[in-house]
């Protein structure tokens, strides 16, 4: 939206947004980065618990083990990924920190 001029300004992952760069470099020529927070975990995948409990399982062996196999590392290489790894509910305290300095600034 920032590049068909629809918006001025927008947030965007760091991590996203390095993928577009290295898809496009010439979209760093048209836009300006004015801050940056972080760092800060990626959203977590989940599964619906609908799904057979072996299922999950599986899909998480998967998504965890992806990084050993040839055609895993090449799909997490093109994502710019390293590796998945299983979170703890910790691993969001830097969110939590981001959300509660959030609410105390004020815009005006």
């Amino acid at each position: 939206m920032i590049l068909n001029s629809q918006v001025d300004a927008s947030a965007i992952d760091t991590t996203v947004l390095d993928w577009v760069l290295s898809k496009r470099p010439e979209v760093a020529a048209r836009i300006r980065v004015i801050e940056t927070i972080g760092p800060s975990p990626i959203p977590p995948w989940v599964i619906s618990t609908r799904l057979p409990r072996e299922v999950r399982l599986a899909l998480r062996r998967t998504l965890l083990n992806m990084h050993e196999d040839v055609e895993g590392r090449s799909i997490l290489t093109d994502g710019r990924i390293m590796r998945f790894m299983a979170a703890h509910d910790d691993d969001y305290d830097p969110i939590r920190r981001m959300a509660a300095v959030a609410t105390t600034v004020s815009l005006v």
